[in-house]
């Protein structure tokens, strides 16, 4: 603040405060980092943790796969993985959801991107453009691919 010509004091500390921070402290740095610094580095820290480590959010990241870009490379694992995350999580109308429909339709749309990249062709990287490609056989699968659009 020196180019401000502007000295950095410690507020007036009262021993009764009940509307703003009344640290106790030796420095005016000292007295920053505990009423301003600490409070949003919990803030950002919480937001992180809120953003990312959040059972939702990891859904999402695994229905992602299901876009054509990623779901050339996943294995069976990661489909059974999503299979799975898709029955727990997401009901489609009243009709109960297959576990052995959902997983053959994964497949069929993994073989058809692979098949279209093997004969270099483009491979879509979002949701909003492979649904047009979804055939109307592949109900299911249409329907997480919207649930991956509006995510």
């Amino acid at each position: 603040m020196k180019d401000l010509d502007i000295e950095i004091k410690t507020p007036r500390l009262s021993k009764h405060q009940t509307n703003r921070s009344n640290h106790q402290s030796k420095s005016t740095e000292e007295y920053y980092r505990v009423s301003a610094f600490i409070p949003l580095l919990d803030n950002v820290l919480e937001d992180l943790k809120s953003r990312f480590l959040n059972k939702k959010n990891k859904t999402i990241m695994i229905l992602i796969q299901l876009i054509p870009k990623h779901i050339i490379h996943i294995d069976d694992k990661m489909i059974h993985t999503v299979t799975e995350t898709t029955i727990t999580h997401y009901k489609f109308d009243d009709n109960a959801l297959e576990e052995s429909q959902l997983k053959s339709e994964i497949e069929l749309w993994k073989e058809k991107w692979n098949r279209i990249k093997s004969e270099d062709g483009v491979v879509l990287t979002d949701a909003l453009t492979s649904m047009d490609q979804c055939n109307e056989i592949l109900k299911k699968y249409y329907t997480l691919l919207l649930v991956c659009l509006f995510l």
